[in-house]
């Protein structure tokens, strides 16, 4: 079970373990700017984490089925680069704005449906976090 610790680091912590992350992440990304940088995750990597979709939804007025299918090119890609490594698909964030943490876990439950249980997988801390602290 994934345990809470501070700030945003709290599943990478559990999930790493004792493994070398590379994180590939530019503040203010949106879904098609990962598919430019998937060249830089290795052909031996044993997993692939990704936590996409959060940028894509800052606006309310934003489509989650867009978001949706961007993901869905991403985790194509890297199946393609990366064929032996299980894709981890993090849920979109959790935030304490009522109106976009809603539109967040209904994003969620679309990007769920990508994961095929076995080399495709979907992890949502969501219940783990205090929506009431914005840390």
């Amino acid at each position: 079970m994934l345990q809470l610790v501070s700030g945003q680091h709290f599943v990478w912590w559990q999930l790493r373990g004792s493994h070398a992350l590379m994180g590939a992440a530019v503040a203010g990304d949106l879904v098609r700017h990962s598919l430019g940088r998937l060249w830089a995750v290795v052909p031996t990597a044993k997993l692939v984490a990704l936590q996409i979709g959060t940028n894509d939804h800052a606006s309310l007025n934003s489509d989650r089925v867009k978001t949706l299918e961007g993901i869905a090119r991403v985790v194509a890609k890297a199946s393609r680069l990366v064929p032996d490594a299980v894709i981890l698909l993090v849920a979109i964030s959790p935030t304490p704005d009522a109106a976009r943490y809603e539109k967040n876990q209904l994003a969620n439950s679309l990007i769920a449906t990508l994961a095929d249980g076995g080399r495709v997988r979907f992890v949502d801390p969501t219940p783990l976090v205090d929506r009431t602290d914005p840390e």
